[in-house]
């Protein structure tokens, strides 16, 4: 896959989040997302489609957008790279960053990401 849209990059991380076992994993790109991109039983997906790097803010709203009282996996993906306070505090809240190539692959950007990446 092409990514050459913020929505083709949704539907791309959507695709990889059910390749990792999240089989119902569903983009809903256009639609107010309320800071959640990518739907799935077990695990929320939030995707920026930008070149400036992921920072902790957009991390932090992420998380505050998590329903009350879930246990679902965070997974994050950027087509940048993140930095380095973004890291720390996806170590801290166990967030699975990942960067997504133009080309549709995707590479683990933290511990927790491997772990999903498997």
């Amino acid at each position: 896959m092409r990514i050459s849209s913020w929505q083709q990059a949704e539907h791309n991380a959507a695709r990889w989040m059910r390749h990792w076992g999240y089989a119902d994993a569903v983009a809903r790109p256009g639609g107010p997302d309320a800071g959640i991109d990518i739907r799935a039983r077990g695990a929320l997906g939030q995707v920026k489609y930008q070149a400036a790097q992921a920072g902790r803010p957009e991390l932090q709203r992420f998380v505050g957008a998590r329903p009350k009282g879930s246990t679902a996996q965070l997974i994050f993906f950027t087509g940048s790279d993140y930095t380095t306070t973004a890291l720390a505090y996806a170590q801290e809240w166990d967030i699975a960053l990942f960067r997504y190539r133009l080309d549709g692959t995707m590479t683990p950007a933290n511990d927790t990401a491997r772990r999903v990446h498997r």
